[in-house]
């Protein structure tokens, strides 16, 4: 059974990469029931984590937390840190998905203290870019910088396994001078993000940096340019799997774009998305 249900957390994993949140809860749920079977406790606690990020990936929140509760738990009980870190993490992203700054503060901060007691600094730095974004989502932008750049740091030290996480950090030090009306300083932070993603070929990096970059020339009111952007932006997210609440934002901005071109056919069949 341990070797079935070993088997059935990869498949669960690939199933996720690829954007395909259903069908990994559905077969990392066979493996969490197998894993219990077992008895095995600290196998039991990620596959909870694993279950939890297939609810949030998928836009299911609220069902994310019971299960993070119960795996962070069973990841006290077996002295795992770590994972005790990371579910904290993962509350606080819930709580900023949810419009909630204290409780997201207070995850977030918990996290901090455990990955820096431990000197994880792969777990700091994600943290503190945690911390940044809920900072630019009360802009206040200057403390948001200070995070980010105190992660890039970190990430730029973890050489090509933090690549992933360098980029994104990008994207969110592009938002943010986006916000500050700092275009080129957004420019130049969205194209290092872009030229990470086309050398991992990730098509969710890429994704967020053409958004970054579209939703910066919408600010603007270059249209065109923006439309080019938002539209490369939104391929990359189809192929990659995003959360229907990013699809409406972008087929939005997609519309938005193509009614100040004159183009009210196509905006209402992207309003209508």
């Amino acid at each position: 059974e341990r070797i079935t249900a070993d088997l059935l957390t990869a498949i669960g994993r690939s199933y996720w990469k690829a954007g395909q949140f259903d069908d990994a809860l559905r077969i990392d749920l066979e493996a969490l029931a197998m894993y219990e079977k077992l008895g095995d406790k600290k196998q039991v606690a990620h596959q909870l984590r694993y279950l939890a990020q297939d609810h949030i990936d998928a836009g299911r929140h609220n069902d994310a937390i019971p299960v993070l509760l119960r795996a962070q738990g069973l990841f006290e009980e077996s002295g795992m840190k770590r994972g005790v870190a990371g579910t904290h993490q993962l509350l606080g992203y819930i709580h900023e998905q949810q419009g909630d700054p204290t409780a997201q503060m207070k995850e977030c901060l918990a996290a901090l203290k455990i990955y820096e007691e431990s000197q994880d600094s792969s777990g700091t730095a994600s943290t503190l870019t945690g911390l940044g974004v809920m900072y630019a989502g009360l802009g206040k932008y200057q403390d948001a910088l200070d995070h980010f750049n105190r992660a890039v740091v970190l990430l730029r030290a973890g050489g090509r396994r933090e690549m992933d996480n360098l980029a994104y950090t990008n994207v969110d030090i592009g938002d943010v001078h986006a916000s500050m009306m700092n275009a080129q300083a957004a420019q130049r932070a969205y194209n290092a993000a872009l030229a990470i993603g086309q050398q991992l070929s990730n098509n969710s990096i890429l994704g967020r940096a053409n958004d970054g970059i579209g939703r910066l020339y919408l600010r603007q009111g270059e249209y065109g340019s923006a439309l080019s952007q938002l539209l490369i932006a939104a391929g990359h997210f189809e192929r990659s799997g995003f959360s229907s609440t990013n699809a409406a934002r972008i087929y939005s901005d997609i519309s938005t774009c193509l009614t100040r071109l004159g183009r009210y056919t196509e905006a209402r069949s992207y309003l209508e998305r």
